[in-house]
């Protein structure tokens, strides 16, 4: 059975413990898989990690808004092209029926077009708030 490794800067890593533990079909008791045991210190690890991506390296910070946004849209069109293999997994996985997991992939895929989406909007182009019965129409 394959381990499944935690994604820290860049890197599919063990752990520092190494230690792992097994996730279980609720359905049938069957493991699905060997999961690594994050520590404290690899939440550090991964946390130092991100900061450095952002205030050291600057790569997505630095990045114009338009790639942001394909970068986005990219991530929901890999999403959508293993929709079914991610809703069979999060369906096992959780004891959930197929149809809400499918869902849940779905609102995966809406988060990350919606957000690439505002990413494309000029800046300051849309007011919250701003239509009939919102808090500015009723003066607050």
């Amino acid at each position: 059975m394959e381990l499944r490794k935690m994604f820290i800067d860049g890197s599919w890593v063990e752990g520092s413990t190494k230690k792992t533990t097994p996730t279980f079909n609720p359905s049938n008791g069957e493991i699905l898989a060997m999961v690594t045991e994050g520590t404290v210190d690899d939440v550090r690890t991964a946390v130092a990690a991100a900061k450095k991506s952002f205030y050291v390296t600057r790569e997505w910070r630095d990045l114009d808004s338009q790639s942001r946004s394909d970068m986005l849209f990219k991530i929901a069109d890999a999403i959508e092209a293993e929709k079914e293999e991610f809703a069979r997994l999060d369906s096992m996985d959780h004891g959930k029926p197929l149809r809400e997991a499918e869902a849940d992939i779905d609102d995966a895929v809406h988060c990350f077009r919606y957000y690439a989406g505002l990413l494309k909007a000029p800046y300051g182009s849309m007011e919250i708030g701003a239509g009939p019965g919102s808090w500015k129409q009723r003066g607050l």
